[in-house]
């Protein structure tokens, strides 16, 4: 039949809009499905955690070398040595989430700059696990979603923490970072 064909062709696939991250005033497509992006926000977010984490003891170490008047060269070299590798985390990170030529196009011009790459890479993340819920709930059905929050003892519908894997959703990839890139930075400082 006629009308049965027309449905048929009129019916066209069409992918949805992404989420996009403003960063210095362009537009970034966010999508945690892209396996870039999950590779970046489990392997290389956490690497890059541990790192500043490195980097904060090693610059406190020397610090408390320079306050107490002891030789600094040892230290100096590696916070040198541990900065350059959390530079490298980083773009890692940066260019795995967004490309390359993006990477390239967001710090051209500019100075290799530690807490630059940090907020950055705490922003993207930040960005991308408040954009997880939305790509969860898309594929979970009226019944898992009751499910989920009577096992929280919520609504499903709440935002919030993510105690982890064992939690309402079931994603837990890394805490909540919007945190953790505060006390980051300051200790940067």
């Amino acid at each position: 039949c006629y009308g049965c064909i027309r449905r048929l062709t009129m019916a066209a696939f069409q992918f949805e809009k992404k989420r996009e991250l403003d960063i210095c005033g362009r537009k970034y497509p966010c999508d945690i499905s892209d396996v870039h992006m999950l590779e970046g926000v489990t392997r290389d977010f956490p690497r890059m955690l541990r790192a500043v984490q490195e980097f904060c003891n090693v610059s406190g170490r020397l610090n408390a070398d320079a306050h107490d008047w002891r030789p600094t060269a040892p230290a100096a070299e590696l916070v040198c040595e541990k900065g350059r590798a959390l530079l490298d985390i980083c773009r890692t990170f940066i260019e795995g989430t967004l490309g390359v030529d993006e990477y390239a196009e967001i710090f051209s011009g500019r100075r290799e700059n530690i807490n630059e790459h940090v907020s950055l890479c705490s922003y993207i993340y930040g960005e991308v696990m408040e954009g997880r819920r939305e790509i969860v709930d898309q594929f979970l059905t009226p019944e898992l979603k009751e499910m989920f929050a009577n096992a929280a003892g919520g609504d499903a519908e709440a935002a919030g923490h993510d105690p982890g894997p064992e939690g309402p959703n079931g994603l837990g990839l890394v805490d909540e970072v919007r945190g953790a890139g505060a006390d980051v930075l300051p200790a940067l400082d």
